[in-house]
């Protein structure tokens, strides 16, 4: 766990190292050993939108005392999106281990897109809690996935 306090650009920076659920779930799924990633069909946006905004949720609330996991939304778009995949016609045990991943500088390339969106990136020196502030009052996905609580 990261220490709180430290500034956006040291905590974007440790998550731009981690592994991601997404990358994570292909190196350990069996599957892929029997299939190789160019025979899979490609990840769904929305796949990895949903997948990347849990991520970087789930961090904010590791490094902001300010800020919880809201796990009821989580489970709530967990399931829209399973449904989805199941709609586009992806099997929905093991998601990730029936389509084709992004490599890990797309992946990093998609973070930082995300955060863009409501301006989360651009000021380096913000704290983190700082930054997990503006995603809720934006409302955005990853926003949606947090909330504020009193100190």
């Amino acid at each position: 766990m990261l220490t709180h306090g430290k500034s956006f650009s040291d905590v974007l920076g440790r998550i731009m190292g981690l592994k991601i659920w997404i990358a994570a779930f292909a190196l350990a799924s069996p599957i892929l050993s029997a299939h190789s990633q160019s025979e899979l069909p490609p990840a769904p946006d929305y796949y990895l939108d949903a997948v990347i905004a849990m991520s970087l949720a789930e961090q904010y609330a590791d490094n902001c005392p300010q800020v919880v996991v809201k796990h009821t939304a989580i489970g709530y778009i967990y399931q829209g999106v399973l449904a989805q995949l199941a709609a586009d016609g992806f099997p929905t045990a093991s998601p990730a281990s029936n389509m084709q991943l992004p490599p890990q500088e797309e992946t990093d390339a998609l973070i930082l897109a995300m955060l863009d969106r409501n301006n989360a990136a651009t000021d380096p020196t913000a704290s983190f809690c700082a930054e997990a502030l503006v995603e809720i009052d934006a409302k955005s996905q990853i926003g949606g996935m947090i909330e504020k609580v009193s100190p």
